[in-house]
This record gives structure tokens, sequence and C-alpha cells, in this order.
């Protein structure tokens, strides 16, 4: 399984639907204003706008596909690193 984070700029959307499309599973579009949600996706401190949530599943290649195929790219999908935080010694 890949460990990832999606990062979506609600601000930039142009409602395309694309993202929906690919993966429904992770993206969904508001009813309220026709943008793109994530589901389980919390707002980002510092970035007005955007959206972000971690996953650790096997879909990343569609949602690679849903960030490329993104019109507005407004799509951000970034592998996290697997390595174990270095233990302080004492």
């Amino acid at each position: 399984m890949a460990k990832y984070k999606v990062e979506i700029n609600r601000t930039d959307c142009i409602s395309c639907g694309n993202c929906q499309a690919i993966n429904p599973g992770v993206f969904s579009m508001s009813e309220e204003d026709g943008k793109v949600d994530l589901k389980g996706g919390a707002d980002i401190d510092g970035k007005p706008g955007w959206i972000q949530v971690d996953l650790e599943d096997d879909n990343i290649e569609k949602n690679k596909q849903a960030e490329s195929e993104c019109p507005s790219s407004v799509i951000h999908v970034t592998e996290l690193s697997e390595e174990k935080p270095k233990e302080e010694n004492q």
C-alpha cells in the first residue's frame, strides 16, 4: 500500500468533474458550490481554499490520473516517505 497525500485548491476548481469520474471514492462535487471536495479532507492551515487528506491505500494511480487530467491543475498528489523518524540519543 502507498502512503500519500492529496491536496486540492478549491478556489481555482472549474467544476468539470473529471476527478470524481476517475475516483469517486476520494473526490466528490459539492452540492453547495459545485467545486471538488475530498472525502475525509480537512482545511490546510495558512492556505485558504485548500483541503488535504492523507491516505494509505492502493488507489494512488487513480488519484495521480485525476491530478494529470484536471484541466485547472488544482489536484496535487504527493507520496509520503515511509522512513521512520530517527530516535534521539539519551
